[in-house]
């Protein structure tokens, strides 16, 4: 619809082109040229991207991480200040030690006969067992509670960002602790609490010490090493204080008389460490859920080496342009 001497120009030109190998190939490497150069504009700006997504998710992470190291710290305070030893476990631990008057039977050990320590102890095993029960309840329950605490703070955390709540999306299960955690938190009490009558087994090594554990009662033992374990008066106030306090000195008296000092506070840093150990370990597990649940996005090119292919593919589109000029 133009008149002829209107494309004239551009016309002569694209039929020098046409008729000239050379300075098409020069016009095609030019456009190559261009095109890669604003390719690798494009992948700069993703490689960002890409770094800011994996800076995200290492962020999100050690949040994470920070919530449930918190949480272990939560229970290991509350095997330090004495909360575990609060009503039915006091009420329990002072009906076996103060009104059976076990100490002083505990005191009078050596005038006495074995057969008779032994009958005794055999005639009034449930105090133990509620001790030993109430201590595992209340462990549990603490466990269970902090494990609740650190996923709903992970949780409010990935609301803060739309990275975060797509993975919340996709992983509702995210937002309280994961499903058997409870029985599975169960379990570990009571394998650790296995653990310690395996430990004071270990430790009873001459027969003397072996005759006094056996004459006791191994469970009378292990929860006399648990009491020493937990009872510390800093969470307790008022009536609460003393009866913990006298609590741990006669568990400890107890773990002395057969094990002797040195190596009752050894025992308890032993039990201590063990049982901090596992509860780590538990919540290790739950903070692996939110790693899984980001594990697809870790996936694919890191941001260098983006960088590297579009660098190398500018580097192949030079070499071939200069070949053509």
């Amino acid at each position: 619809m133009l008149p002829a001497s209107a494309v004239s120009a551009p016309r002569q030109w694209l039929e020098s082109i046409a008729g000239d190998r050379a300075e098409r190939g020069r016009i095609a490497a030019q456009t190559l040229r261009g095109a890669v150069g604003e390719l690798d504009a494009t992948v700069s700006t993703i490689a960002v991207a890409r770094q800011q997504q994996l800076d995200w998710i290492t962020a999100t992470l050690a949040a994470a991480a920070h919530d449930y190291s918190a949480a272990v710290d939560a229970v290991e305070e509350a095997t330090r200040d004495g909360a575990l030893l609060r009503g039915e476990v006091l009420a329990r631990w002072q009906d076996f030690v103060g009104t059976s008057d076990f100490f002083r039977r505990v005191e009078t050990w050596f005038s006495r006969a074995r057969d008779s320590a032994t009958a005794w102890i055999m005639g009034r095993p449930q105090p133990v067992i509620d001790v030993e029960t109430q201590i595992e309840h209340g462990l549990h329950a603490v466990i269970v509670d902090q494990a609740g605490r650190a996923s709903a703070a992970s949780w409010a955390a990935l609301q803060h960002s739309a990275a975060g709540r797509s993975v919340t999306e996709a992983r509702p299960d995210l937002r309280s602790e994961s499903d058997g955690f409870s029985a599975t938190a169960a379990a570990m009490v009571r394998e650790w609490q296995g653990a310690l009558l395996r430990l004071i087994q270990e430790n009873a090594g001459s027969k003397r010490v072996q005759a006094r554990v056996i004459s006791l009662g191994l469970n009378v033992v292990t929860v006399a090493l648990m009491i020493v374990v937990f009872a510390s008066t800093g969470g307790l106030t008022g009536g609460e204080i003393a009866i913990a306090g006298g609590s741990a000195v006669l568990g400890q008296k107890l773990l002395e008389t057969v094990f002797g000092e040195d190596a009752v506070r050894r025992l308890a840093v032993e039990a201590r460490k063990d049982l901090q150990k596992r509860v780590r370990v538990l919540f290790d597990a739950e903070l692996a859920r939110l790693d899984g649940a980001l594990s697809v996005a870790r996936l694919g090119a890191s941001p260098d080496s983006l960088r590297r292919e579009s660098r190398s593919l500018l580097e192949d589109v030079a070499r071939a342009a200069g070949a053509n000029e």
